[in-house]
């Protein structure tokens, strides 16, 4: 959540922020938002290559928002 923090504006991080439970708990949430971070702790850690990395996030981030 801390990291959400440094990459959305304060009035997009609330929702997750207040909804952590959703996000550990509820699958539908859960598992595009596991599905994200480990591709980000992936490019973080420069285990996989940029390409990849930049196209998770349109796919997962609605599955989130939907969710």
């Amino acid at each position: 959540m801390e990291h959400l923090a440094d990459r959305l504006l304060v009035s997009r991080h609330e929702l997750p922020d207040r909804n952590g439970n959703a996000v550990l708990f509820e699958p539908g949430v859960g598992a595009p938002a596991y599905a994200l971070a480990a591709v980000l702790d992936r490019e973080a850690g420069d285990t996989i290559p940029d390409g990849p990395a930049r196209g998770t996030g349109p796919f997962q981030a609605p599955c989130l928002a939907r969710a």
